[in-house]
């Protein structure tokens, strides 16, 4: 039976790259970065907007708003 050395993936561009490592070269690297920047600031708007409409919510149900 034929073995496969241990091995991950790039998460960018899916080449097989050492156990352990995300990513196979610095441009991938890159490409990560600023995935997780833009999954950050989305992350931050979701929960900036629903704090608002709780917010408004709570306003509104006391006849504030």
């Amino acid at each position: 039976m034929l073995q496969i050395p241990n091995h991950s993936h790039c998460t960018i561009c899916s080449k097989a790259i050492t156990f352990g490592d995300k990513t196979c070269s610095t441009t991938c690297q890159a490409q990560l970065d600023d995935l997780d920047k833009r999954r950050k600031r989305t992350m931050f708007m979701l929960y900036g907007m629903m704090a608002v409409l709780i917010g408004i919510t709570i306003l509104g149900s006391q006849g504030l708003f």
